[in-house]
């Protein structure tokens, strides 16, 4: 899982931001009701200025919201793509010897075929996917793999 600065700056951008359209749509009422009284024919002097105050503030929330909106959701994705290199880092293996299933919930592995590792027991059992199938097989026949090309990635779904 993807921790550290880069978590904690996206989160922090994503509260900023649901902060920042909470204190818009707030905005947004204020300058209705002020609209309605301007409507109504009040003839207060502070009216027409304080409405027009209003719509300014609310221009402004609107175009900074826009602009954290992005910018949380740039953060955010960056974050997701991170979690997910990460994730094929940890869990793609390749087989380095073969293994044949003694029965349905255990999968056959070929030298050479690429696997994701779901779980592994302190059994030294391992459960996961392999050719679109899944099941246990023996966790030392597998070898961790760094880079994986993304063809080899496909052949394993």
């Amino acid at each position: 899982m993807v921790m550290g600065a880069p978590l904690d700056d996206a989160r922090h951008l994503a509260q900023r931001y649901d902060r920042m359209r909470q204190d818009a749509e707030t905005q947004a009422f204020e300058v209705a009701r002020r609209q309605a009284k301007v409507r109504e024919g009040n003839e207060h002097p502070d009216l027409a200025s304080k409405l027009e105050a209003a719509e300014a503030k609310l221009q402004d929330l609107k175009s900074n919201t826009a602009v954290l909106g992005k910018e949380a959701a740039s953060a955010l994705a960056a974050v997701e793509d991170q979690q997910q290199r990460l994730t094929l880092q940890r869990l793609t293996a390749m087989v380095m010897y073969s293994y044949q299933a003694e029965s349905d919930v255990e999968l056959n592995l070929s030298i050479g075929d690429y696997i994701v590792v779901r779980k592994v027991s302190n059994n030294g059992w391992a459960e996961g996917e392999c050719k679109g199938k899944a099941g246990w097989f023996p966790f030392g026949y597998i070898e961790r793999r760094e880079r994986v090309f993304a063809s080899k990635v496909a052949e394993v779904f």
